[in-house]
């Protein structure tokens, strides 16, 4: 079901509460297919910049996918993360794997971003693609 919603357990400690019932969105199956199918559609409009020599057509899709698809790949393989979280969570590994690995390059005198960032986007788009895969064709 689109945009489904699950209401977080209530233990016998917080029955005994009278807090309202917090209600987090979470990440279904719609959420997850709509983020890697975004994903891999800018890694496809990005090498299909690149391979029509178009910078503009190569640069912001790949720019986009680096800051937020490097960081979406590994949080799509947790099934009950919010969505709040996945956003934010997202953008941080993006942004934070990108600075550690160009402190590593310059730390170690090998900077050598193009085969790294390459390497990166490979991962990423594998399990951006094994998602889509899994929520496609396989049955839960």
């Amino acid at each position: 079901m689109p945009f489904a919603v699950k209401r977080r357990e209530m233990s016998s400690q917080s029955a005994n509460d009278s807090s309202p019932q917090s209600w987090e969105p979470r990440m279904g199956y719609f959420e997850r297919l709509l983020v890697s199918a975004s994903a891999l559609g800018l890694v496809f409009l990005g090498v299909a910049g690149a391979v029509l020599n178009v910078g503009a057509l190569r640069a912001i899709p790949l720019v986009l996918f680096a800051l937020v698809g490097f960081g979406a790949a590994p949080l799509q393989l947790v099934r009950s993360v919010s969505i709040a979280f996945f956003a934010a969570g997202s953008i941080a590994i993006s942004i934070s794997s990108l600075i550690l690995v160009s402190f590593v390059m310059a730390e170690v005198s090998w900077w050598h971003p193009r085969p790294v960032l390459i390497g990166l986007g490979v991962g990423a788009v594998v399990i951006h693609g094994m998602v889509v895969w899994s929520l496609l064709w396989d049955a839960d």
